[in-house]
């Protein structure tokens, strides 16, 4: 029991975090909440391998509490680590094709030498 309540105590902190970081409109530390994210999941799985219900006694089974578990671990893992690296990728993306001048499908007009591009880097 001491490992899904784990689980759950610390998910309702990364919740508290996010909605917190959200409402004030400040950035969220991506390395917090994935910390927490790491250390709550792996709580889920012992919880899971070791059969250890919480809210059994409310008459809940223990296979829904996993399930349901699973679902919020699986959409907090999208929202705090996923959906931000889709973005930072297709903002290097972008950067890329702007950096050389080329188009996503055209990448034979790169005509920038090795030396132009590293004293473009050391600016």
């Amino acid at each position: 029991m001491i490992y899904m309540f784990g689980f759950w105590a610390l998910y309702v902190i990364l919740l508290a975090y996010i909605i917190y970081t959200h409402f004030k409109k400040s950035k969220m530390n991506q390395n917090i909440a994935i910390s927490i994210l790491i250390v709550s999941s792996s709580f889920l799985v012992i919880g899971l391998v070791t059969g250890d219900p919480v809210f059994s006694t409310l008459g809940i089974p223990r296979e829904y509490e996993w399930l349901v578990g699973l679902i919020l671990s699986g959409f907090t893992a999208w929202q705090v680590y996923f959906n931000p690296l889709k973005e930072r990728l297709i903002r290097l993306e972008k950067n890329f094709s702007e950096y050389f001048g080329v188009s996503k499908t055209k990448f034979e007009h790169i005509e920038q030498g090795i030396e132009e591009i590293k004293r473009k880097i050391k600016r």
